[in-house]
């Protein structure tokens, strides 16, 4: 995503109608490593990509998404399991009862991860959104859903995920996801046991790209800006790409 050049630099979830979406609807992408970015989105000074310039909306697409670079462990929780319980946790803090913003508590979820003693256990994955608005309902369900659909696709990632005893497979997804847009946005924080194995940003954003395409048609009906313009996206891995 690009900012204006006053800036002196160049920087750059179907709606969800009922319960949640299928999974195999929405997809994601993720990276570690600053030299292992590729398939970048738009034009972007890679060290202007931080936090100060993940925090605000910049008008330059339809949606703009930035994922963290940090892996949360989700265990063996993974695709549309995933989904659908980030989906219930964020609705029930983003609830459609209040008054077009989120709730500042945290929500847990049970899942697997492996222990200092490389046994399997049980911890929590802890969801937090530090900041959300919304003009509409749905607008709030499109954001949640767009939020669920890249973790998924980023749980589906077997890049991001290791083999672990007992024949598991546990898996990392970004402990952050934010989402801007003209009508609304949310910036989601994650926290898990553990953080074992590694986690790809950049490398995995085009399924979340497609993702977002999907989703296309919904966010345009939702942002009057864009409607005659032709939607438009772009995600970024902060800090990295």
């Amino acid at each position: 995503m690009k900012l204006p050049f006053t800036l002196a630099v160049v920087v750059a979830a179907a709606i969800v109608n009922a319960a949640p979406a299928p999974a195999s609807d929405l997809v994601v992408r993720t990276n570690d490593v600053l030299t292992q970015s590729r398939n970048i989105t738009s034009q972007l000074s890679v060290a202007a990509v931080n936090d100060e310039v993940s925090e605000t909306y910049h008008g330059e697409h339809t949606v703009e998404m930035w994922l963290g670079i940090n892996r949360a462990n989700v265990g063996d929780l993974t695709g549309s399991a995933l989904y659908g319980m980030i989906w219930k946790a964020l609705d029930v803090i983003c609830d459609r009862g209040r008054a077009h913003d989120c709730d500042s508590t945290s929500r847990a979820i049970n899942v697997n991860y492996l222990n200092d003693k490389n046994k399997i256990d049980r911890g929590f994955l802890r969801l937090k959104v530090e900041s959300g608005y919304w003009s509409d309902d749905a607008v709030r369900r499109l954001m949640i859903g767009s939020v669920a659909g890249a973790l998924e696709a980023l749980s589906n990632a077997q890049d991001n995920c290791f083999d672990a005893p007992g024949s598991k497979r546990l898996c990392n997804v970004s402990d952050r996801v934010k989402i801007h847009t003209i009508s609304g946005n949310i910036h989601v924080f994650i926290n898990s046991p553990t953080d074992d194995g590694s986690f790809w940003c950049c490398q995995n954003r085009s399924p979340i790209d497609n993702v977002l395409d999907r989703l296309g048609s919904e966010w345009l009906s939702h942002s009057p800006m864009w409607q005659g313009k032709g939607f438009s996206r772009d995600v970024r891995c902060i800090n990295a790409c």
